[in-house]
């Protein structure tokens, strides 16, 4: 005979409350034991994942700021050259000569001025094809190339761009020559017809960039060993706070699917698992007022983008009104830029004078001036400053300035030194590597007593002289320019004129203007044209040169900045 009494629904409710609170803890270490290694795992790959990224970000910028140092320095480098100084040399007997070694002492000092390069040498293709060396700026018997001796072994992008290199270039990755592994940069350097004569390379060790590549690979390494015991202790730790809420959840669930609809789900913490246990109890009663809060939503956003639809509309009229502003001070700037042009021609019996100033945008990198030193003698330059925008106006103007207080003042006939005037330039200029801001610069001053015309060519193309009967050629130019190496030797020259010589200094804006097949015009082209142009005036040989240049160009906006300063002996 059964005993047992039957059992009711309170009792069954208490039985399946006991039974689930049985089963808890069971269930509830499983649980934290699974949290806690899924979020350990979690946590480490996550680690590892940024370790291994900020690696691969580090070493991407490390070698694409490496790349774009080596091209800057090499570019600089070759702007210390022209294709003349190299195409002197063809033979191995010159390499002693005193042309020669100024060439490798100027490759010194460019070698000796930029940091962490091993080689510096210039290169150009011989007829057979092959690569061979010009000059070397080695010290070391052992290790210098000389002249005419074949690099068999240069890089890839060396070998496959030396016949079309019309921009500085760095090799894509590290190659070996029996000197060692390297990453090398090269520039050409032009000739007056505007055709590649050499190119300049400068070698960096591959060691010097793998042991830096090693240093970061280390920090990371280092950097994920601290956070590995991190990640663990705070996987473990997340798995307990995190399973314990969810147990709560889960046995609530269990009795309102069991029937028990009055049951309330506790929840201690007033994290997101709280907010949920509070959604989860008043889940019904709030879908209506969550529908009406949607609609209050709907309509506060409407409100709002209408407002930022005006503050928008405001800004943009702020813009304009800062762009106006901005535009007037640029005009005020290029209005005080012209008024250190030449306003009016000195007076000096028996010479003529004439220029242009066409700069291609609101302010020029260019300038130029006649001045009147004496009774006998006057000075006219033209200088061309790196890059355009008011920077480059700062120091055109600030040019200008230095040398009118360089000039005698007239009350002395003692001559001008030129060489020593360049020298203070380049020391009042001195090379910033922030700014990299430098300029090439003519100054010549002409005797009307001697008609002996004495210049100084810093790293800017040499004048052009036209006779009298339409013969024109090109006076020498001498590197480097101004604000580049320290402590340069500037050299003078002079030439005498005759009656009905002329003298034209330009900047390189003429030179280089391109047509439509990216042709350039070319000092070989300037100077041919100028001699047919000795029939017109003075003045009108330098507008008839500009009409020419704005045909070649297609009447195409310059390019560059176009500034011609001449005289005329009479």
């Amino acid at each position: 005979m059964n005993t047992t009494p039957p059992s009711t629904s309170a009792d069954h409710k208490q039985n399946t409350s006991e039974s689930s609170h049985k089963s808890a803890p069971k269930s509830s270490h499983k649980l934290e034991l699974k949290l806690g290694v899924g979020f350990a795992v979690m946590a480490i790959l996550i680690s590892a994942l940024l370790t291994a990224g900020l690696y691969k970000l580090s070493v991407g910028w490390l070698r694409d700021s490496l790349d774009q140092r080596i091209r800057d320095t090499v570019a600089i480098g070759s702007t210390c050259f022209s294709g003349e100084d190299f195409n002197q040399f063809t033979e191995p007997e010159q390499e002693g000569s005193s042309e020669f070694l100024q060439l490798q002492k100027h490759l010194r000092q460019i070698r000796d001025a930029a940091n962490g390069y091993r080689f510096v040498y210039a290169v150009r293709k011989a007829p057979d094809g092959s690569i061979i060396f010009i000059v070397d700026a080695e010290e070391d018997p052992a290790e210098v190339s000389h002249l005419g001796e074949i690099y068999g072994d240069a890089g890839p992008s060396l070998k496959t761009h030396i016949d079309t290199m019309q921009e500085p270039m760095v090799e894509q990755d590290f190659y070996t020559d029996k000197w060692g592994t390297w990453l090398t940069g090269y520039a050409p350097i032009k000739g007056k017809d505007g055709k590649t004569c050499a190119i300049l390379c400068m070698d960096v060790a591959a060691s010097t960039i793998k042991e830096q590549e090693r240093a970061f690979l280390w920090a990371a390494i280092t950097a994920f060993a601290i956070t590995l015991p991190l990640s663990l202790l705070v996987g473990v730790q997340l798995g307990r706070t995190l399973a314990k809420p969810i147990k709560a959840l889960t046995q609530g669930a269990e009795r309102i699917a069991g029937g028990d609809l009055d049951y309330t789900v506790k929840a201690d913490s007033h994290d997101e698992i709280g907010e949920l246990a509070d959604a989860f109890n008043t889940m019904t009663g709030k879908l209506s007022h969550t529908l009406d809060d949607l609609q209050k939503s709907e309509s506060e956003l409407i409100e709002h983008r209408d407002h930022l639809e005006e503050l928008v509309h405001k800004r943009t009229a702020s813009l304009e009104e800062a762009n106006q502003r901005m535009r007037k001070d640029l005009m005020s700037a290029a209005e005080v830029q012209q008024a250190f042009l030449p306003q009016h021609p000195p007076q000096m019996p028996g010479v003529d004078f004439a220029w242009n100033f066409t700069p291609c945008n609101e302010l020029a990198g260019d300038m130029l001036d006649i001045c009147k030193i004496d009774k006998h003698r006057v000075g006219l330059w033209v200088a061309d400053v790196c890059g355009h925008g008011v920077a480059s106006t700062l120091v055109s103007v600030s040019l200008s300035r230095l040398l009118s207080n360089l000039q005698d003042n007239g009350e002395t006939e003692a001559p001008f030194s030129l060489p020593d005037g360049a020298a203070f330039l380049n020391e009042h200029f001195s090379w910033n590597s922030e700014s990299m801001r430098y300029f090439t610069l003519l100054y010549g001053i002409l005797d009307t007593r001697t008609h002996e015309f004495r210049y100084v060519s810093a790293g800017h193309p040499g004048p052009i002289r036209v006779t009298k009967d339409g013969k024109a050629d090109n006076l020498p130019m001498s590197p480097p320019a101004i604000g580049i190496l320290p402590n340069p030797e500037f050299i003078e020259h002079q030439v005498t004129l005759e009656p009905g010589d002329r003298i034209y200094l330009y900047t390189d804006g003429i030179t280089e203007a391109s047509n439509s097949e990216q042709e350039e015009f070319g000092e070989l082209r300037l100077t041919e044209k100028l001699g047919k142009l000795r029939s017109n005036t003075l003045t009108g040989s330098i507008d008839a040169l500009l009409k020419e240049l704005s045909i070649w160009q297609d009447d195409e906006q310059p390019a560059d900045d176009l500034s011609i300063v001449a005289l005329e002996l009479k």
